[in-house]
């Protein structure tokens, strides 16, 4: 007789009566459509989607996406995707305490991605302490959203972009990238012209996602009623209107590099470019207050990237120290315009803020 076995969906029971016995609305496996999400649960006003893995620990550009479609249609953006060890796959059901112990107080900690309103960040832990925190949180409406999470989570989504970029790699796109940045010297030191038009491939990626990127900031900071929110796509002259709305405004220099003329209207391509739009929204970018962009171009640029860039980049430590050393008064307010300013000025050529 074959005997039950650990699966994705025999973690479901344990999780939902948890989360009602801290004071959580829960249900698994609620239907949506033709199909099911793992785990629905609400508190108050506020609902959540709950995404069940177990594998390897890292979430990619479609999972993500995948979760924000589930929640999207339960009017949400509040999303948790717990991440099992593979380990755990096929293991002997011995009892419900046992499933419960793995599935809510596992004896190592687990990978668990929050990406909700008032907490977002993707962390080593137990279920239970990230189901109390986000309780704690959405109670208190204190938000938190941790910078390393988002850096790292642009760097997955680039990726993915980057991929349907290497695509569409044409003479026109690499003249587009070169001119408009100016980069005919940098490029002349490149002996090796593959080597070159990959780093300029890789560049497009970066500029295509920081244009995205600073326009959903923009509008979810200024709440501008002339700008449509950023929202998927059926063809990509969609995304062009975004980017044409913002530099009627101003930014030009932004957009100037225009990478979007050069992309084909293909469904793959279509795709990519809505998985990377809804992964952008549960990022709460907007919420993070020092320079985001500028970071990201730090942080996140290959070292060969940012060379052909030929920029100087400001960390904004470093920009703290050198307002202290510029001022003798250390007038706090004086201090945080110019660290401002100086973190400003110093994004990369000006062309991407």
């Amino acid at each position: 007789m074959p005997l039950p076995v650990i699966e994705e969906r025999t973690l479901y029971s344990p999780i939902v009566n948890y989360l009602n016995n801290i004071g959580f609305d829960a249900i698994g496996e609620a239907g949506i459509t033709k199909k099911h999400l793992d785990i629905y649960f609400k508190i108050n006003d506020s609902r959540f989607v709950v995404e069940v893995k177990i594998g390897k620990p890292e979430t990619g550009l479609k999972a993500i996406a995948q979760a924000y479609d589930y929640a999207k249609k339960l009017a949400t953006e509040n999303i948790i995707i717990l991440i099992y060890p593979e380990k755990y796959r096929n293991q002997l059901v011995i009892s419900a305490d046992f499933i419960e112990g793995i599935a809510i107080k596992p004896k190592e900690d687990i990978q668990i991605l929050v990406l909700t309103e008032f907490w977002t960040e993707s962390i080593k832990g137990k279920p239970f302490e990230v189901f109390k925190k986000i309780k704690e949180k959405f109670l208190s409406k204190k938000v938190e959203i941790n910078f390393g999470t988002v850096v790292n989570l642009i760097g997955g989504y680039v990726r993915d972009l980057n991929s349907i970029i290497h695509q569409i790699k044409t003479e026109n796109l690499i003249t587009e990238v070169v001119n408009k940045i100016e980069l005919f010297t940098i490029i002349g030191e490149i002996k090796d012209k593959n080597i070159a038009e990959k780093q300029i491939i890789n560049l497009a990626s970066y500029l295509l996602f920081n244009q995205l990127l600073f326009y959903h900031i923009y509008k979810q900071k200024t709440l501008d009623k002339k700008l449509k929110k950023l929202e998927e796509i059926k063809e990509i002259q969609e995304i062009q209107s975004y980017f044409d709305g913002i530099t009627d405004i101003d930014y030009q220099s932004i957009y100037k590099v225009n990478i979007l003329g050069h992309i084909p209207e293909k469904t793959e391509i279509i795709e990519t470019l809505n998985n990377v739009i809804k992964s952008i929204k549960l990022l709460r970018a907007e919420h993070i207050t020092h320079d985001l962009a500028g970071r990201f171009f730090h942080d996140l640029l290959p070292f060969q990237v940012r060379k052909i860039l030929a920029a100087f980049y400001t960390h904004p430590t470093a920009a703290d120290i050198l307002a202290g050393l510029t001022i003798d008064s250390w007038d706090e307010t004086v201090v945080d315009i110019i660290v401002q300013k100086l973190i400003q000025f110093n994004y990369p050529q000006r062309c991407c803020a």
